[in-house]
Protein backbone atom coordinates (compact mmCIF):
# COMPACT_ATOMS: atom_id res chain seq x y z
CA UNK A 1 0.00 0.00 0.00
CA UNK A 2 1.40 3.46 -0.87
CA UNK A 3 2.61 5.59 2.03
CA UNK A 4 -0.27 8.08 2.60
CA UNK A 5 2.10 10.82 3.75
CA UNK A 6 4.26 10.36 0.65
CA UNK A 7 1.13 10.45 -1.48
CA UNK A 8 0.02 13.73 0.07
CA UNK A 9 3.49 15.19 -0.43
CA UNK A 10 3.39 14.11 -4.07
CA UNK A 11 0.31 16.26 -4.48
CA UNK A 12 2.33 19.33 -3.54
CA UNK A 13 4.92 18.57 -6.16
CA UNK A 14 5.56 21.13 -8.71
CA UNK A 15 3.12 24.02 -8.98
CA UNK A 16 4.29 27.29 -7.43
CA UNK A 17 1.90 28.67 -4.78
CA UNK A 18 0.19 25.27 -4.26
CA UNK A 19 0.50 25.54 -0.50
CA UNK A 20 -0.82 29.10 -0.50
CA UNK A 21 -4.27 28.37 -1.95
CA UNK A 22 -7.17 28.29 0.51
CA UNK A 23 -8.92 25.93 0.42
CA UNK A 24 -6.23 23.79 -1.24
CA UNK A 25 -7.09 21.83 -4.38
CA UNK A 26 -8.13 18.21 -4.02
CA UNK A 27 -5.48 15.53 -4.33
CA UNK A 28 -6.72 14.64 -7.81
CA UNK A 29 -6.66 18.30 -8.86
CA UNK A 30 -3.13 18.75 -7.52
CA UNK A 31 -1.89 15.74 -9.44
CA UNK A 32 -3.63 16.97 -12.60
CA UNK A 33 -1.99 20.38 -12.23
CA UNK A 34 1.42 18.81 -11.65
CA UNK A 35 1.05 16.66 -14.76
CA UNK A 36 -0.05 19.70 -16.76
CA UNK A 37 3.11 21.56 -15.77
CA UNK A 38 5.28 18.61 -16.71
CA UNK A 39 3.59 18.34 -20.11
CA UNK A 40 4.51 21.96 -20.82
CA UNK A 41 8.10 21.46 -19.64
CA UNK A 42 8.48 18.29 -21.72
CA UNK A 43 7.09 20.02 -24.79
CA UNK A 44 9.51 22.92 -24.37
CA UNK A 45 12.47 20.58 -23.90
CA UNK A 46 11.66 18.48 -26.96
CA UNK A 47 10.63 21.36 -29.24
CA UNK A 48 12.47 24.52 -28.12
CA UNK A 49 10.58 27.65 -29.21
CA UNK A 50 11.85 30.11 -31.76
CA UNK A 51 13.30 33.32 -30.34
CA UNK A 52 10.26 35.32 -31.40
CA UNK A 53 7.95 32.90 -29.52
CA UNK A 54 9.66 32.97 -26.13
CA UNK A 55 8.06 36.13 -24.75
CA UNK A 56 4.52 35.06 -25.63
CA UNK A 57 4.98 31.59 -24.13
CA UNK A 58 6.35 33.04 -20.89
CA UNK A 59 3.51 35.51 -20.59
CA UNK A 60 0.90 32.81 -21.20
CA UNK A 61 2.52 30.53 -18.64
CA UNK A 62 2.70 33.27 -16.02
CA UNK A 63 -0.95 34.20 -16.59
CA UNK A 64 -1.83 30.58 -15.90
CA UNK A 65 0.26 30.65 -12.73
CA UNK A 66 -1.52 33.78 -11.53
CA UNK A 67 -4.88 32.18 -12.32
CA UNK A 68 -3.85 29.24 -10.16
CA UNK A 69 -2.93 31.64 -7.37
CA UNK A 70 -6.48 32.98 -7.65
CA UNK A 71 -7.88 29.46 -7.24
CA UNK A 72 -9.04 29.10 -10.87
CA UNK A 73 -7.91 25.50 -11.24
CA UNK A 74 -9.95 24.51 -14.27
CA UNK A 75 -8.81 27.63 -16.11
CA UNK A 76 -5.21 26.73 -15.32
CA UNK A 77 -5.57 23.20 -16.65
CA UNK A 78 -7.13 24.49 -19.85
CA UNK A 79 -4.43 27.14 -20.25
CA UNK A 80 -1.64 24.61 -19.67
CA UNK A 81 -3.15 22.17 -22.17
CA UNK A 82 -3.48 24.95 -24.75
CA UNK A 83 0.09 26.02 -24.10
CA UNK A 84 1.41 22.48 -24.52
CA UNK A 85 -0.50 22.20 -27.81
CA UNK A 86 0.87 25.56 -28.92
CA UNK A 87 4.42 24.33 -28.31
CA UNK A 88 3.95 20.78 -29.62
CA UNK A 89 1.19 20.54 -32.27
CA UNK A 90 1.63 16.79 -32.86
CA UNK A 91 -1.07 14.98 -30.85
CA UNK A 92 0.86 11.72 -30.89
CA UNK A 93 3.94 13.35 -29.41
CA UNK A 94 1.81 15.09 -26.78
CA UNK A 95 0.23 11.77 -25.83
CA UNK A 96 3.67 10.36 -25.15
CA UNK A 97 4.58 13.40 -23.08
CA UNK A 98 1.35 13.02 -21.09
CA UNK A 99 2.14 9.39 -20.30
CA UNK A 100 5.65 10.36 -19.22
CA UNK A 101 4.19 13.06 -16.94
CA UNK A 102 1.80 10.57 -15.33
CA UNK A 103 4.61 8.10 -14.74
CA UNK A 104 6.81 10.79 -13.21
CA UNK A 105 4.13 11.92 -10.76
CA UNK A 106 3.44 8.32 -9.72
CA UNK A 107 7.15 7.66 -9.14
CA UNK A 108 7.95 10.70 -7.02
CA UNK A 109 7.25 9.30 -3.53
CA UNK A 110 9.83 6.55 -4.04
CA UNK A 111 12.48 9.03 -5.19
CA UNK A 112 12.43 11.24 -2.11
CA UNK A 113 14.35 10.95 1.15
CA UNK A 114 13.84 12.50 4.58
CA UNK A 115 16.46 13.45 7.16
CA UNK A 116 15.45 12.93 10.79
CA UNK A 117 15.77 16.49 12.07
CA UNK A 118 13.83 18.54 14.67
CA UNK A 119 11.76 19.53 11.63
CA UNK A 120 11.79 16.53 9.24
CA UNK A 121 13.79 17.52 6.16
CA UNK A 122 12.63 15.99 2.85
CA UNK A 123 15.21 16.13 0.07
CA UNK A 124 16.42 14.63 -3.20
CA UNK A 125 20.00 13.57 -3.83
CA UNK A 126 21.48 13.06 -7.29
CA UNK A 127 24.96 11.69 -7.88
CA UNK A 128 26.27 12.33 -11.40
CA UNK A 129 26.73 9.34 -13.64
CA UNK A 130 28.83 8.84 -16.74
CA UNK A 131 27.32 7.35 -19.88
CA UNK A 132 28.60 3.90 -18.93
CA UNK A 133 26.69 4.10 -15.63
CA UNK A 134 29.84 4.72 -13.58
CA UNK A 135 30.10 7.64 -11.18
CA UNK A 136 32.42 10.57 -11.58
CA UNK A 137 35.55 10.35 -9.45
CA UNK A 138 35.36 12.52 -6.34
CA UNK A 139 35.60 14.65 -4.40
CA UNK A 140 32.81 16.42 -6.30
CA UNK A 141 31.35 19.92 -5.98
CA UNK A 142 27.82 20.16 -4.59
CA UNK A 143 24.89 22.28 -5.82
CA UNK A 144 22.10 22.80 -3.29
CA UNK A 145 18.93 23.75 -5.18
CA UNK A 146 16.03 25.51 -3.43
CA UNK A 147 12.59 25.54 -5.06
CA UNK A 148 9.97 28.28 -5.09
CA UNK A 149 6.85 28.73 -2.96
CA UNK A 150 4.47 25.80 -2.97
CA UNK A 151 6.84 23.44 -4.74
CA UNK A 152 8.93 20.82 -3.01
CA UNK A 153 12.16 18.88 -3.23
CA UNK A 154 11.22 17.31 -6.58
CA UNK A 155 10.95 20.59 -8.48
CA UNK A 156 14.60 21.02 -9.56
CA UNK A 157 15.06 17.32 -10.28
CA UNK A 158 11.93 16.78 -12.39
CA UNK A 159 10.18 19.95 -13.49
CA UNK A 160 12.34 23.01 -14.10
CA UNK A 161 13.64 22.56 -17.62
CA UNK A 162 12.19 19.01 -17.67
CA UNK A 163 14.94 17.78 -15.36
CA UNK A 164 17.76 19.84 -16.82
CA UNK A 165 19.70 20.14 -13.56
CA UNK A 166 20.47 16.41 -13.09
CA UNK A 167 21.39 16.21 -16.77
CA UNK A 168 23.89 19.03 -16.25
CA UNK A 169 25.19 17.29 -13.14
CA UNK A 170 25.87 14.16 -15.19
CA UNK A 171 27.60 16.19 -17.90
CA UNK A 172 29.68 18.46 -15.67
CA UNK A 173 30.29 16.28 -12.62
CA UNK A 174 28.56 17.76 -9.58
CA UNK A 175 26.24 16.44 -6.89
CA UNK A 176 22.72 17.87 -6.56
CA UNK A 177 20.97 18.18 -3.21
CA UNK A 178 17.44 19.55 -3.49
CA UNK A 179 15.68 19.93 -0.12
CA UNK A 180 12.30 21.25 0.91
CA UNK A 181 12.91 25.01 1.06
CA UNK A 182 10.64 25.71 4.08
CA UNK A 183 12.17 22.85 6.07
CA UNK A 184 15.67 23.99 5.09
CA UNK A 185 14.96 27.58 6.12
CA UNK A 186 13.60 26.48 9.49
CA UNK A 187 16.69 24.48 10.46
CA UNK A 188 20.03 26.27 11.03
CA UNK A 189 21.88 22.96 10.86
CA UNK A 190 20.18 21.70 7.71
CA UNK A 191 23.01 22.48 5.29
CA UNK A 192 25.60 20.64 7.33
CA UNK A 193 23.27 17.68 7.83
CA UNK A 194 22.55 17.42 4.11
CA UNK A 195 26.25 17.57 3.25
CA UNK A 196 26.97 14.88 5.84
CA UNK A 197 24.25 12.68 4.32
CA UNK A 198 25.72 13.11 0.85
CA UNK A 199 29.24 12.41 2.13
CA UNK A 200 28.09 9.03 3.43
CA UNK A 201 27.56 7.96 -0.19
CA UNK A 202 30.64 9.43 -1.85
CA UNK A 203 33.41 12.01 -1.69
CA UNK A 204 32.24 15.63 -1.85
CA UNK A 205 34.28 18.83 -2.00
CA UNK A 206 33.10 20.98 0.91
CA UNK A 207 35.13 23.89 -0.45
CA UNK A 208 32.88 23.91 -3.53
CA UNK A 209 29.32 24.08 -2.21
CA UNK A 210 27.02 26.24 -4.33
CA UNK A 211 23.46 27.46 -3.84
CA UNK A 212 20.84 28.08 -6.52
CA UNK A 213 17.30 29.17 -5.74
CA UNK A 214 14.15 30.15 -7.61
CA UNK A 215 11.66 32.75 -6.38
CA UNK A 216 11.13 32.05 -2.66
CA UNK A 217 14.06 29.65 -2.88
CA UNK A 218 16.25 32.48 -4.14
CA UNK A 219 15.55 34.48 -1.01
CA UNK A 220 16.19 31.43 1.15
CA UNK A 221 19.49 30.78 -0.63
CA UNK A 222 20.70 34.34 -0.10
CA UNK A 223 19.61 34.31 3.55
CA UNK A 224 21.56 31.10 4.10
CA UNK A 225 24.62 32.59 2.41
CA UNK A 226 24.57 35.62 4.71
CA UNK A 227 24.34 33.37 7.78
CA UNK A 228 26.88 30.71 6.73
CA UNK A 229 29.20 32.45 4.26
CA UNK A 230 32.21 30.26 5.02
CA UNK A 231 30.30 27.14 3.96
CA UNK A 232 29.22 28.45 0.55
CA UNK A 233 31.36 29.22 -2.48
CA UNK A 234 28.79 31.15 -4.59
CA UNK A 235 25.05 31.79 -4.91
CA UNK A 236 22.68 32.10 -7.88
CA UNK A 237 19.22 33.64 -7.48
CA UNK A 238 16.68 33.19 -10.28
CA UNK A 239 13.52 35.34 -10.32
CA UNK A 240 13.89 36.37 -6.69
CA UNK A 241 15.43 39.59 -5.31
CA UNK A 242 18.79 38.91 -3.62
CA UNK A 243 21.70 40.97 -2.38
CA UNK A 244 20.00 43.13 0.23
CA UNK A 245 19.73 42.69 3.97
CA UNK A 246 23.48 42.70 4.45
CA UNK A 247 24.87 44.18 7.69
CA UNK A 248 26.96 47.26 7.01
CA UNK A 249 30.53 46.51 6.03
CA UNK A 250 30.11 42.74 5.74
CA UNK A 251 29.39 42.38 2.03
CA UNK A 252 32.98 41.66 1.04
CA UNK A 253 32.96 38.57 3.28
CA UNK A 254 29.94 37.04 1.54
CA UNK A 255 29.94 34.66 -1.43
CA UNK A 256 29.65 36.19 -4.93
CA UNK A 257 26.10 36.41 -6.23
CA UNK A 258 24.53 35.88 -9.65
CA UNK A 259 21.03 37.37 -9.89
CA UNK A 260 18.96 36.47 -12.96
CA UNK A 261 15.77 38.42 -13.63
CA UNK A 262 13.03 37.89 -16.18
CA UNK A 263 12.22 41.06 -18.07
CA UNK A 264 8.54 40.01 -18.19
CA UNK A 265 8.33 38.65 -14.63
CA UNK A 266 5.04 39.74 -12.99
CA UNK A 267 6.15 38.60 -9.51
CA UNK A 268 9.85 39.51 -9.20
CA UNK A 269 10.08 42.47 -11.54
CA UNK A 270 13.52 43.48 -12.85
CA UNK A 271 13.44 46.78 -10.96
CA UNK A 272 13.04 44.88 -7.67
CA UNK A 273 15.89 42.57 -8.62
CA UNK A 274 18.07 45.55 -9.54
CA UNK A 275 17.29 47.39 -6.30
CA UNK A 276 18.30 44.36 -4.23
CA UNK A 277 21.47 43.88 -6.26
CA UNK A 278 22.44 47.53 -5.86
CA UNK A 279 21.82 47.34 -2.11
CA UNK A 280 24.26 44.45 -1.92
CA UNK A 281 26.85 46.20 -4.05
CA UNK A 282 26.77 49.22 -1.74
CA UNK A 283 27.83 46.93 1.09
CA UNK A 284 30.58 45.28 -0.93
CA UNK A 285 28.83 42.16 -2.27
CA UNK A 286 30.08 40.97 -5.66
CA UNK A 287 26.86 40.92 -7.70
CA UNK A 288 26.42 39.92 -11.34
CA UNK A 289 22.89 40.97 -12.37
CA UNK A 290 21.53 39.65 -15.67
CA UNK A 291 18.11 40.47 -17.14
CA UNK A 292 16.59 38.05 -19.65
CA UNK A 293 14.29 40.35 -21.58
CA UNK A 294 11.86 37.75 -22.97
CA UNK A 295 11.61 35.52 -19.88
CA UNK A 296 9.00 35.51 -17.11
CA UNK A 297 8.85 34.03 -13.62
CA UNK A 298 8.99 30.23 -13.93
CA UNK A 299 10.02 29.08 -17.39
CA UNK A 300 13.14 31.21 -16.95
CA UNK A 301 14.64 28.53 -14.70
CA UNK A 302 14.96 25.91 -17.41
CA UNK A 303 16.09 28.55 -19.88
CA UNK A 304 19.05 29.75 -17.81
CA UNK A 305 20.21 26.68 -15.88
CA UNK A 306 23.10 25.97 -18.25
CA UNK A 307 24.37 29.54 -17.90
CA UNK A 308 23.84 29.55 -14.14
CA UNK A 309 25.69 26.28 -13.55
CA UNK A 310 28.61 27.43 -15.68
CA UNK A 311 28.84 30.65 -13.65
CA UNK A 312 28.69 28.83 -10.31
CA UNK A 313 31.24 26.15 -11.14
CA UNK A 314 33.71 28.77 -12.36
CA UNK A 315 33.86 30.12 -8.79
CA UNK A 316 36.63 27.96 -7.33
CA UNK A 317 38.83 28.32 -4.24
CA UNK A 318 41.87 30.52 -4.74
Amino acid sequence: MPDPIATIRTALILIPFMAMISPPPSLAAQEALAEALLRVEYALAERPPQAEEVAELNQRFDRATLAFFAGQQEAVLQAMDELAARIEPDEGVRAGQAERARATVEALPARGRTLDRPTPLPYRLHWPELEEGDRWAGPLPVVVALHGAGGNEHMFLEAYGAGRLPALADALGFVVISPSTPAMAADPGALGALLDAAAEEGAIDRDRVYLVGHSMGAGAAWSLATRQPDAIRAVACIAGPCGGGVPAGTGATLPPLLAVAGGLDPLAAPDRMQAAAEAGRREGVQVDLRVMDTQGHTLIVGAVLDEVMTWLLERVPH
